[in-house]
């Protein structure tokens, strides 16, 4: 929730989040929102910028543990860490919008380390479709949410 609320009232008008915000409460009601909010909550950079970021890697992470595709060698604990990677390497050499940052890099590493100390895999590691339950599409939609944080122009 604090990701959401980060994206859609100090981050650019044009992620999906924020553009789906703006079509909900009106361009007039969402810039008067946005602006109070930050009056009355000026966040620093590295909150508005890099922590988000890391605090979905977690999530992901913690959502992944246990979980593979095809065949136990392919664990998705590790996906959530290639993910973030791979996004600030698209952003380096401009494949996607964004800025390639190293912190955003060490944030994501830390939050990927906590989360996988944090829970100890107790659970049966399960094939991530088979069956495709409740556990499954809880990973699946943690990924999809970061979606909506992407830069649409």
């Amino acid at each position: 929730m604090f990701c959401l609320f980060v994206y859609v009232f100090y981050r650019t008008g044009k992620t999906v989040v924020t553009s789906l915000s703006i079509d909900l409460l009106g361009a007039q009601n969402y810039d008067q929102m946005r602006s109070f909010l930050q009056e009355l909550m000026p966040l620093p950079d590295l909150v508005v910028y890099s922590i988000p970021e890391g605090l979905w890697v977690f999530c992901i992470t913690l959502t992944s543990v246990g979980l593979y595709v095809i065949r136990p060698a392919y664990d998705l604990v590790y996906l959530p860490l290639i993910f973030a990677s791979g996004l600030e390497l698209f952003q380096f050499v401009g494949l996607t919008k964004g800025t390639f940052d190293f912190v955003d890099l060490g944030i994501s590493l830390l939050a990927w380390i906590a989360a996988r100390h944090l829970v100890k895999q107790r659970e049966v590691v399960k094939e991530f479709f088979s069956p495709f339950d409740k556990r499954s599409f809880i990973c699946l939609v943690s990924y999809l949410i970061v979606y909506l944080a992407h830069v649409l122009n």
